[in-house]
């Protein structure tokens, strides 16, 4: 009888590398023998009173996200990555070849991968001791369950909403912070709210000459090429980029900026803050914080 039914060992991370040599069942750690095997006559309690002939655990490789790595590097080109498999290595195997084949023979795939883009990842992703903190968690949550309320993203903590005595337990019914988040929803469309948008990406565009700005006009749909202090709804100039695309945005930018071209680009997330004052009633509350006036401000539908 064969029996495997996921014994993950959560909280456990090896920082030395294991020599490729090993074999699985060298790799056994004598202090975690115990921890598996108690869980796994558990579930099969007959194991208890059966001869252990040989006992197979080993290592693998796991991403912060729980997610797969694929796709061609951003740091080298034509260095195409496939890892991080989380566990499932064996079941991913035929996919992966497939679709990482195809990357490289035509540059993408008739599969959206997406989800398991390297791009996806930042350099903050590559720090050993944030790597060693968050996949500590990983193997525990591979299978537990994932409510629809989430708060980080990319390594940024972020409120999704302010919880009040009516927000209590995760469900998959209709959730108990429901009309919480209807509130802030209808401050948004109706009234005023504030909205700390500091986790977006920033990239700073700027060239010794125009070549900026004809840069810009050629993948923009709106026109770039307006007077100073006008304000154009493309978030352009200081390129505002959601908090997840961060690395595939600035590889995208870098790809199509011209090779004799004075264009410069660079991130500056890190530089500023962002406060997003939204709703029809924003503009009285800023004309109460600057000297400019804002009845003519134009509201953005």
């Amino acid at each position: 009888m064969y029996l495997k039914d996921g014994l993950w060992l959560p909280n456990d991370f090896m920082v030395d590398p294991i020599p490729l040599a090993l074999t699985f069942a060298q790799e056994i750690l004598t202090e975690q023998q115990h921890c598996i095997l108690s869980n796994t006559i558990k579930r099969c309690p007959i194991l208890a009173e059966s001869e252990c002939e040989r006992f197979i655990t080993g290592a693998d490789s796991f991403t912060p996200d729980s997610r797969l790595i694929m796709n061609e590097s951003v740091e080298i080109d034509n260095y195409f990555v496939a890892s991080g498999s989380n566990g499932h290595s064996i079941a991913l195997a035929g996919g992966v070849g497939k679709y990482i084949a195809e990357l490289i023979h035509n540059g993408n795939t008739n599969l959206s991968t997406w989800s398991v883009d390297i791009r996806r990842f930042m350099r903050l992703h590559t720090n050993e001791r944030f790597l060693q903190d968050r996949l500590r968690e990983i193997p525990g949550k591979q299978y537990s369950l994932k409510y629809p309320a989430y708060g980080e993203v990319l390594g940024y903590e972020r409120p999704i909403f302010f919880k009040t005595d009516e927000a209590g337990k995760s469900t998959f019914g209709k959730a108990r912070w429901f009309n919480t988040v209807k509130k802030e929803y209808n401050a948004c469309r109706k009234s005023i709210a504030v909205i700390d948008m500091t986790s977006f990406t920033i990239y700073k565009l700027e060239s010794a000459n125009q070549s900026v700005v004809d840069f810009l006009q050629m993948f923009y749909a709106n026109n770039i090429d307006k007077p100073i202090g006008t304000v154009v709804h493309t978030g352009i100039f200081l390129l505002a980029s959601p908090t997840s695309q961060s690395t595939r945005n600035m590889k995208w930018l870098k790809t199509h900026v011209p090779e004799d071209t004075s264009i410069f680009l660079s991130d500056v997330t890190s530089l500023y803050t962002a406060l997003d004052v939204i709703g029809p009633k924003a503009k009285y509350l800023l004309s109460q914080l600057s000297d400019e006036h804002f009845n003519d401000f134009t509201r953005l539908n």
